[in-house]
């Protein structure tokens, strides 16, 4: 999609946004500026939820930043999943979760039926971070 694309291909940022903020003198020189904006939008894209505006429409996504739900962290063996109804994310919990056990969720679908290194490489590929959850 169109997000993962620009964050790997940083030419879009280091060709475009970064001169267009560098020339305004306010945060440093076009490198400077690149690597921040490059490290924002990783962080964005990883902490955000793809949403399907239209089951029509195939075409029609979003990507929605939820605030509370984007401090969990990912897991290969989540103890919560989420779901959506209309604009609003709900999370529930998928087994009993002790009092001070992290809450986690799954940043991927379909990683439950992949072996490790399967697991691995995807969440480097789209997510660019190693797994160290439990089940890695």
């Amino acid at each position: 999609d169109y997000a993962s694309s620009v964050i790997r291909d940083e030419t879009v940022i280091r060709e475009t946004v970064a001169p267009f903020f560098a020339a305004r003198g306010e945060f440093g020189n076009e490198d400077q500026v690149a690597k921040v904006l490059i490290k924002l939008l990783r962080v964005a894209y990883v902490n955000s939820f793809g949403l399907r505006m239209s089951l029509l429409d195939l075409n029609a996504y979003a990507m929605a930043v939820f605030p509370r739900v984007s401090f969990l962290n990912h897991s290969c063996a989540p103890n919560c999943h989420y779901f959506f109804n209309g604009d609003r994310i709900f999370v529930h919990a998928s087994q009993d979760i002790q009092e001070g056990e992290e809450i986690t969720i799954s940043f991927m679908a379909g990683l439950e039926f992949q072996n490790r290194e399967s697991r691995q490489f995807a969440i480097r590929a789209e997510l660019g971070f190693e797994c160290l959850c439990d089940r890695c």
